[in-house]
């Protein structure tokens, strides 16, 4: 539908838009960038003042391993001035752009980030695990288990059950010589493991 109405109202914002948003979305990531190529200029210099079509275009990026491309994008997005009632697309574009710079191994920035989108809202699960992977990928166990320590109950009862970040938690203990809360953090992950294969071949 999108196709047909670029073809008849090229001049269409809302059309170049939708088409690129539904190919983004099924993961059409080769035909998403075309399109973001074809779209005319002055209407991609709007959609380039859009937080929500920077947001899609740098995870169309980062899909085309082109990262560096993915984090100008989300920069230039966290520039704009978000509307009033739109802090939950801020906090989500930080999220997204603190997680590449993570990936980019700028460490001290995405950590940064994080301890300011925690600043802001001291429930952001994603913050705080991404604040402890940075402080554990610096070698910084001791503020690590410092951070793990300050993490609101219900926060931290959520990020255990990522098995990647309990992994981590594991090896901050481990680090911290806390030999014993480390096995029994992977102890508790092996039987939940356990029951959960249990479960599936009940």
């Amino acid at each position: 539908v999108f196709e047909h109405l670029v073809k008849i109202s090229p001049a269409s914002l809302a059309a170049w838009r939708g088409l690129f948003m539904a190919q983004s979305s099924a993961d059409n990531t080769a035909q998403a960038l075309a399109t973001n190529a074809r779209i005319p200029a002055p209407i991609h210099a709007q959609l380039m003042r859009d937080p929500d079509f920077l947001r899609t275009l740098a995870s169309v990026y980062s899909a085309a391993g082109r990262d560096a491309d993915a984090q100008r994008v989300l920069r230039s997005a966290l520039d704009l001035p978000f509307p009033a009632d739109a802090h939950g697309v801020k906090a989500e574009t930080e999220l997204q752009y603190a997680g590449l710079l993570q990936q980019a191994n700028r460490l001290d920035q995405a950590g940064g980030l994080y301890r300011q989108l925690l600043a802001a809202d001291p429930g952001n699960t994603a913050a705080w695990q991404g604040l402890i992977r940075v402080e554990h990928a610096l070698k910084q166990d001791a503020q690590a288990l410092e951070t793990l320590e300050s993490m609101p109950p219900a926060n931290y009862d959520q990020a255990m059950r990522d098995p990647g970040f309990e992994t981590t938690v594991a090896s901050i203990y481990q680090a911290q010589n806390k030999l014993d809360i480390a096995q029994s953090i992977l102890e508790k992950r092996s039987e939940e493991h356990t029951s959960e294969l249990q479960s599936h071949h009940d």
